[in-house]
C-alpha cells in the first residue's frame, strides 16, 4: 500500500485519519457538482481536520517509540501535548484559510469540517459494535 509507511491499519487513530482523508476527497469530488468554490471549500474544511490529526498522531507514535526521558508524565503528557498541538495547528489553519482565501463557501467548508470531526466519535462506536457482535457470535459457538 502507498501509505504503509505512515498508516498502521491496526491503529484506530490511523484508521480514523485515513477515513477522514478519504471522506474529504469524496466530499470534494461530490462538491464539484456545485462548482469549484464549493469543491475547494470542502477540501479546505477537510484539511483543517486531517492535517492536525495526522501531526498529533505522528507525534504521539514517535514519542511512544522513542520514550523521551523528559516526559515524566508518560503517555498522558504525550496525549495532552499532542492535543494542544492539534488545537493550535487547527487555529492557525482556520486563520490562514479565512485570511488568504477570498472566495470560500462557508457551508461546504464547515459541513466537511464537521463531518470529518464527527468521525472521531462515530468510528470508535462502529468498531466497538462490530467487536461486541463478533464476541457474541464466538460466545454462542
Amino acid at each position: 500500500m502507498l501509505f504503509e509507511r505512515f498508516i498502521n491499519k491496526k491503529s484506530t487513530v490511523d484508521r480514523i485519519i485515513l477515513t477522514q482523508f478519504v471522506m474529504t476527497l469524496v466530499v470534494t469530488g461530490l462538491s464539484l457538482f456545485f462548482g469549484w468554490i464549493a469543491a475547494y471549500s470542502a477540501l479546505l474544511g477537510g484539511v483543517v481536520t486531517v492535517v492536525p490529526g495526522f501531526v498529533a498522531a505522528r507525534r504521539l507514535r514517535t514519542g511512544l517509540a522513542i520514550k523521551q526521558p523528559e516526559l515524566h508524565g508518560g503517555v498522558n503528557t504525550l496525549v495532552v501535548r499532542g492535543e494542544l498541538i492539534k488545537f493550535a495547528l487547527s487555529v492557525i489553519l482556520f486563520i490562514a484559510i479565512f485570511a488568504l482565501v477570498t472566495r470560500l463557501s462557508a457551508a461546504f467548508f464547515f459541513a466537511t469540517f464537521a463531518g470529518t470531526q464527527m468521525l472521531y466519535l462515530v468510528l470508535p462506536v462502529v468498531e466497538a459494535t462490530r467487536l461486541r457482535a463478533r464476541f457474541r457470535e464466538a460466545k454462542q459457538d
